[in-house]
């Protein structure tokens, strides 16, 4: 994407300087059916593997993990129940709720 796609996202100054000091960095990604990869009939295909991917191309003595926690046809609530578990357990350097 080019760079002026991001002129409004947040800077997450703790990911970047992990992603530039080529640290192992965990991204957790919660969410529904897209972030599960249903869509798209392959989760290698799913938006947070593509950003790993990404990620990964653009820093490449990083190594980038993303943690799929889509779960379908969950309410947010439903998932606020499952953070503890199914995110916090992770040690996350980044979540991305979708």
């Amino acid at each position: 994407m080019p760079e002026e796609a991001f002129v409004d996202e947040p800077p997450l100054p703790h990911t970047v300087a992990a992603l530039t000091a080529g640290r192992n960095v965990t991204i957790v990604a919660i969410g529904g059916a897209s972030t599960r990869g249903r869509a798209v009939g392959d989760q290698a295909l799913a938006w947070r593997a593509r950003l790993a991917a990404a990620l990964a191309h653009r820093f490449p003595r990083a190594t980038v993990t993303a943690v799929n926690r889509g779960v379908p046809r969950q309410t947010a609530a439903d998932m606020v129940a499952r953070f503890k578990r199914d995110v916090l357990a992770e040690k996350p350097d980044l979540v991305v709720w979708e």
